[in-house]
């Protein structure tokens, strides 16, 4: 299995071949602002109690975040939805890991502002085998700062004292909450142009 940023550096380049180079302007453009907003700053940080959440999955039925943390351990990847392949890339890494995840005793899922029709659907065609759970009005993204799903990538939470350890994944392939907890950022593929 590939690794995870070589996956989505890939795609990075892949749209970089195929996209036209006035769409990639504007592209580029969009990300540089979203960056110069100052989201990275809001982003919920290492060690910070996330908020609780109470969500429908595919099905309609409502999980809250109170429930799933009692069964251990949570890793929430946010994402914008089944159109964007990072996304989809990075669902089925945790797809992948899921069994891992379960073996040390913690849970997957997924939010994302899509509808529950759209989440049932990414789920059966990727075989993602953990809850996608629908947040469309964003709500629960911009409450850990993700600009209200904007640059939705993911955030691992854990039952802990006092609180719910967060560690962020910023969107151009940004990392924070790196290894050992420590945040970090290398250089976004968007950013990094033609090889």
């Amino acid at each position: 299995m590939a690794h995870l940023q070589d996956q989505l550096d890939q795609i990075t380049e892949n749209t970089r071949t195929l996209v036209q180079p006035d769409r990639l302007a504007v592209i580029d453009r969009a990300v540089e602002e979203l960056f110069a907003s100052g989201i990275e700053e809001r982003i919920l940080p290492v060690g910070a109690k996330a908020p609780e959440f109470e969500l429908p999955d595919a099905a309609g039925k409502m999980v809250r975040s109170e429930d799933l943390l009692a069964l251990g351990p949570l890793v929430i990847s946010f994402f914008r939805g089944r159109w964007c392949p990072y996304c989809v890339t990075e669902l089925e890494a945790w797809r992948d890991l899921y069994p891992v995840v379960r073996e040390w005793g913690g849970l997957v899922i997924g939010i994302s502002p899509q509808t529950q029709r759209q989440s049932d659907f990414t789920a059966g065609h990727h075989k993602i085998p953990y809850a996608l759970l629908t947040d469309e009005a964003c709500e629960t993204g911009g409450e850990v700062g993700l600009g209200g799903c904007l640059a939705a990538r993911a955030v691992g939470w854990g039952a802990g004292r006092g609180g719910l350890p967060a560690a962020c994944r910023g969107r151009r392939g940004g990392v924070r909450g790196g290894a050992e907890g420590r945040p970090g950022r290398r250089s976004p593929p968007h950013a990094r142009g033609p090889a």
